[in-house]
């Protein structure tokens, strides 16, 4: 409704009655009412017709039950017990690609800057790294918030490698599977190496950790997330220690379970386990 102000230099004390409206019938047969104007005091009323109130009315409320209806993310039930086949989670990525970002903020998932930090702290003059499964970019910006200039990323899903490139993080991308290896990467490529969040649709985990070794140079770093579950179940620590019997790297620190996405009804009561290792030969 808008209302219309005028000073009037004959006042009343009591409203007048509106004067009579006239009734038309529009062309396509809506009934129409034409402005009304009340006099109350010193000020004009004027009251834009009923239909244009009521269509307005109309949309406002169809916001709202937009809003009240909104969409759940397209992960939501698909976490806990994700895909391994690379085509799923081809297909899965790339339809998450738009909002993904903003479900793992609305998650409060930070891992990507807790990795981002420990490797500033453990070899900050890493001149290159590789982000393995960047994406939609969110590890990539906490790496080049924490310094490192020169990131390369690497993902499945072509729809989040779109959003990778868009950050301006990477100095290129390239669509991989880490189920078909080699990598097309040559030996000792990367200063660092880290893969946030990606390992459990990783079956095999030998082989994507012997690989991460064969990618990254002598005294180099390779930090590396998995699930507390997965860790256990794929015997993640008899993993690591035979790499370290065939002297292919050296422990740096493996944590203790983090909170991995705490506002997640799906996923809060897991958590995360960050490992960084040295590469030695």
């Amino acid at each position: 409704m808008t209302i219309v102000a005028t000073t009037s230099p004959n006042t009343s004390a009591n409203v007048s009655h509106p004067m009579e409206p006239r009734v038309g019938i529009a062309s396509d047969g809506a009934m129409t009412w034409p402005r009304r104007m009340f006099r109350l005091s010193s000020f004009e009323v004027h009251v834009r017709p009923y239909t244009r109130l009521s269509a307005r009315l109309r949309t406002l409320e169809g916001k709202r039950r937009m809003s009240d209806s909104k969409a759940e993310s397209v992960a939501e039930g698909r976490l806990r017990n994700g895909p391994s086949d690379p085509s799923e989670i081809r297909a899965m990525y790339d339809e998450w690609a738009d909002g993904y970002e903003a479900d793992l903020d609305a998650w409060e998932y930070r891992t990507p800057v807790d990795v981002a930090e420990l490797l500033r702290t453990t070899q900050p003059d890493a001149a290159n790294v590789l982000d393995v499964g960047c994406g939609t970019g969110r590890s990539g910006r906490a790496l080049q918030a924490a310094g490192f200039t020169s990131v390369v990323g690497c993902d499945l899903s072509p729809q989040s490698l779109k959003h990778a490139d868009a950050t301006g993080a990477y100095t290129r991308t390239v669509e991989v599977n880490l189920q078909q290896l080699p990598l097309p990467f040559n030996d000792n490529s990367f200063d660092a190496l880290t893969c946030v969040g990606v390992m459990t649709y990783v079956p095999d985990t030998e082989a994507i950790l012997r690989e991460f070794c064969r990618l990254v140079r002598t005294g180099g770093t390779i930090m590396f997330t998995h699930r507390e579950d997965a860790w256990q179940e794929r015997d993640c620590a008899g993993v690591t220690e035979r790499l370290t019997t065939d002297r292919l790297w050296q422990t740096i620190s493996v944590s203790e379970p983090l909170p991995y996405l705490p506002k997640n009804g799906e996923m809060g009561d897991i958590g995360v386990i960050v490992a960084a290792y040295c590469r030695v030969s």
